[in-house]
């Protein structure tokens, strides 16, 4: 599970950034190093974790808002997360994401119980965040994006 919330939370991160709608905006921005700050188990099948991420931005303030992504494995939802709004200033700044993850079913617990490993190449993501820049908002919406991808860019 907690290597799960770090896909999610670095996914629906970067895939912001490499979201062609988008990269008039943030194609500026660059990520360097994350960590976990940390994971709470909410209940049996999900977590709230705050992950923190270092992100320069030599243009304006950029808001990312209503974060949510759902994780597929194998094309049946595994997991739906989501993340509180972002606000990365101009400069280099440390960002705190913070987010929520649950597994979709039980069959998704046992899943993971049974084989801890991830194949990245069985998982696919969809996700969807509002950015706004100078009071103007776009939804950028991304869907099927291979989990390999991501973990690739990071």
């Amino acid at each position: 599970m907690k290597k799960f919330f770090v896909a999610l939370a670095a996914s629906l991160c970067l895939a912001l950034a490499f979201a062609p709608e988008s990269k008039a905006q943030l194609s500026t921005l660059s990520f360097g190093d994350y960590h976990i700050v940390s994971v709470t188990p909410v209940s049996f099948t999900s977590l709230a974790g705050v992950m923190n991420i270092s992100i320069t931005n030599p243009g304006k303030k950029i808001t990312i808002s209503n974060i949510n992504g759902m994780v597929y494995k194998d094309g049946i939802p595994f997991l739906i997360g989501s993340a509180d709004d972002i606000v990365i200033a101009p400069g280099t700044n440390a960002v705190n994401v913070s987010g929520h993850a649950s597994l979709q079913t039980m069959t998704a617990l046992f899943a993971l119980l049974a084989n801890p490993t991830i194949d990245p190449s069985r998982y696919t993501f969809d996700m969807t965040a509002e950015v706004t820049v100078r009071h103007k908002a776009r939804t950028v919406t991304k869907k099927a994006v291979p989990l390999s991808y991501i973990l690739k860019a990071m």
